[in-house]
């Protein structure tokens, strides 16, 4: 009777062991989903990303009167800080490194970025001299972007509430929008102990997360249309995947890796990479809104001297034209565009 009670009392205690070791063990499942909890409760953190674009970009290189390209490249560095810690001022402030790269030509700009709940916020280091336009003149001062409202009423519908956001807040965080595919184990990231997963997106629930989005944000379902289209714009996004590390004693997002070609032949972009590293969270950030920026007018901008517009005919506007294949829709665009341009020189 004493052996089958000892072995009794070591079966239960391997029960009790295993029921305590499993009940300790998180998830790649879990931990993904407490992430994105913390998240949404963030409220300043500091960013640095690289941001890779490959591809045949013939519009951009029309734009920019580089001439026919088989391949472009263009990379971005963006270094910042943000600031959501008030629902009514949230301040994203950054550094844009962009370097485009044709064949034959390499364009570099540098600008600093600043976006409110109000306005952004441009300031240009270092700008290009291309074909068209020399916007060197536009350096080293603050500009100021708003979006045009007719009245009062519209800016209200336009922006969210308290309460939307709240709700949002709360989508954000009962939605799985993404699911481990391999857990890679823990790993050191910068002094940080983090949970390295290999994610992709849940196609499936990123659709019910529009739609709920939709729903809260304009106080009704999207149409059989709209739904339709949220459906086509995440469907090419289903074979995206990539690594991201998730601390492991805070559950704050540390890092993400992404990479993936573009299958689409409506796309010129073949190729898309990106880095993102996030740290500093809940320290203090000073983001300050510039005081004198100048409101931005293009009309101003264009009379702005030694501001270089090159001669050309009709013939060459004509040819220039066709090889762009714009739409009825672009044409009309473009020819509005065309005379309020010759409206500056009368």
């Amino acid at each position: 009777m004493k052996k089958y009670f000892k072995l009794g009392g070591v079966l239960f205690l391997v029960l009790t062991l295993s029921i305590f070791l499993t009940g300790c063990t998180k998830s790649p499942e879990s931990v993904v989903k407490k992430m994105i909890k913390k998240m949404v409760t963030v409220d300043t953190f500091q960013f640095d990303a690289t941001v890779g674009l490959k591809g045949a970009m013939a519009g951009l290189s029309q734009e920019l009167q580089l001439g026919a390209s088989e391949s472009s490249e263009t990379k971005i560095a963006v270094s910042g800080q943000a600031d959501t810690s008030n629902d009514d001022d949230v301040k994203y402030l950054a550094n844009l490194g962009i370097d485009f790269q044709s064949e034959g030509s390499d364009l570099n700009l540098n600008l600093d970025l600043l976006t409110t709940n109000e306005a952004t916020f441009v300031k240009v280091n270092n700008a290009p001299q291309i074909e068209l336009v020399d916007f060197s003149q536009l350096k080293d001062t603050w500009y100021k972007f708003q979006a045009e409202v007719s009245d009062a009423s519209e800016t209200e519908e336009d922006s969210l509430s308290a309460s939307e956001v709240r709700k949002i807040r709360k989508l954000f965080q009962k939605v799985d929008f993404l699911k481990v595919v391999e857990d890679y184990g823990q790993e050191d990231l910068n002094g940080v102990r983090t949970y390295h997963y290999r994610v992709a997106l849940n196609g499936e629930e990123l659709k019910r997360f529009f739609v709920e989005l939709k729903t809260i944000v304009d106080g009704q379902e999207p149409s059989l249309d709209e739904f339709k289209e949220i459906k086509a714009n995440l469907d090419k996004w289903n074979d995206v995947s990539g690594d991201v590390w998730i601390g492991v004693k805070d559950y704050y997002l540390y890092k993400v890796n992404v990479g993936t070609n573009i299958d689409d032949v409506q796309s010129d972009l073949e190729r898309f990479d990106l880095s993102l590293t996030l740290t500093n969270y809940g320290q203090p950030v000073d983001i300050q809104v510039p005081e004198n920026a100048k409101v931005f007018d293009w009309n101003e901008v264009m009379a702005i001297p030694n501001v270089t517009v090159p001669e050309f005919s009709v013939d060459d506007l004509e040819k220039q034209l066709e090889t762009l294949n714009l739409s009825d829709r672009e044409l009309k665009e473009l020819q509005k565009q065309m005379e309020e341009f010759e409206s500056l020189g009368q």
